[in-house]
C-alpha cells in the first residue's frame, strides 16, 4: 500500500500493514517511492502520513481510545442511566454505582 508523507508529498510504501491498521502502534515500517533507486526500509510516524488523495488515515487505526466515548455512552445506558448523566457515574472497587 503506498501513502503519501504530508510534508514532502512524497510516496511511501508500507511494508507491514499490520502496524498500519494497529491503533497502539504509532510508527510503521516503510520504503519511500521517490526516484529511481529502491530505498532502505525506515520508521515512519503514522502522524505523518496521509492517503495519495491527502485524506487523513482513518481514526481507528491512530487512536486507541476511539472508541472510548460510545462504549462509555453504550454502559451508562445499560445501567439504567439516562443519556447525558455518564460523566457523574462511575463504579467503586465493589462494582457499586456512585
Amino acid at each position: 500500500m503506498l501513502l503519501r508523507e504530508k510534508e514532502t508529498g512524497h510516496f511511501v510504501e508500507v511494508l507491514d500493514i499490520t502496524s498500519l491498521t494497529n491503533p497502539f502502534c504509532q510508527t510503521l515500517s516503510g520504503r519511500l517511492h521517490w526516484g529511481e533507486d529502491v530505498a532502505d526500509a525506515e520508521t515512519y510516524d503514522k502522524d505523518a502520513l496521509c492517503f495519495a488523495s491527502g485524506e487523513p488515515l482513518p481514526e481507528c487505526w491512530v487512536n486507541d481510545h476511539y472508541r472510548d466515548a460510545d462504549v462509555f455512552r453504550r454502559t451508562a445506558v445499560a445501567a439504567g442511566l439516562a443519556p447525558g448523566t455518564e460523566s457523574s457515574w462511575f463504579a467503586d472497587d465493589m462494582g457499586n454505582r456512585r
